[in-house]
């Protein structure tokens, strides 16, 4: 099996870093790719580059995570790669990360080492934990999400697709964040965000829409 990477930027390198160690324990992956659009270079840290479409054509068994901090850049890329005919990797989850057996994790998603998944938690497909973050119980995550790292969510939060919640925000049990919402760092999360929000601040509050669906 082949590891594509798309994206080979820092997360792309942060996400490499993650799959060796899964590969320490398993030997899940004989090798390891970027997938680059429109790319120049052939290799980089050690690794060939390719484009997704090159990807496609190899005849070895291959899989793709998306190395991309934006959910809806990740939702475009994800389509894209579907559209190729090749499948989103069975979730890579570091070796000391904890994750309670009753959780539902979707195809794409990766999450960081640290990190603790409490029972009945439900991730969707596509989504980026990054490293020592806590998911409560029965809490829900939609796909695309983007998880920065020290997030703290608790039981029963809800978390609709698309959205990025920034570094070290705790969400407070049973708060529904929207969809394509973008909750800025630090912030604290006490009350339900509409979706396609920007919000940010103690209590974290809606402040403009998220026309732009664009973090950087």
């Amino acid at each position: 099996m082949v590891l594509g990477i798309y994206g080979a930027g820092a997360l792309g390198r942060e996400i490499l870093e993650i799959a060796e160690d899964i590969n320490n324990t398993s030997d899940r992956w004989e090798d390891f790719v970027y997938l680059v659009d429109n790319s120049r270079e052939r290799r980089k840290d050690g690794l060939e580059i390719y484009s997704p479409e090159a990807f496609a054509k190899l005849e070895e068994h291959k899989e793709v995570v998306i190395a991309i901090g934006e959910p809806f850049a990740r939702e475009k890329m994800m389509k894209k790669i579907l559209g190729l005919g090749i499948s989103l990797a069975y979730p890579l989850i570091h070796p000391s990360a904890k994750v309670n057996s009753a959780c539902q994790i979707g195809v794409g998603t990766v999450i960081g080492y640290s990190t603790i998944i409490s029972f009945d938690a439900q991730i969707d497909n596509n989504v980026y934990i990054q490293p020592g973050c806590g998911v409560g119980h029965e809490a829900s995550i939609g796909r695309n999400c983007v998880i920065s790292a020290g997030v703290r969510i608790a039981g029963c939060v809800s978390i609709g697709k698309n959205t990025y919640i920034g570094l070290s925000v705790p969400v407070r049990d049973r708060i529904s964040i929207g969809q394509g919402c973008i909750v800025s760092m630090g912030s604290v999360v006490q009350r339900d965000i509409p979706d396609n929000m920007i919000a940010m601040g103690n209590p974290a509050r809606p402040m403009k829409p998220n026309d732009e669906h664009k973090l950087f």
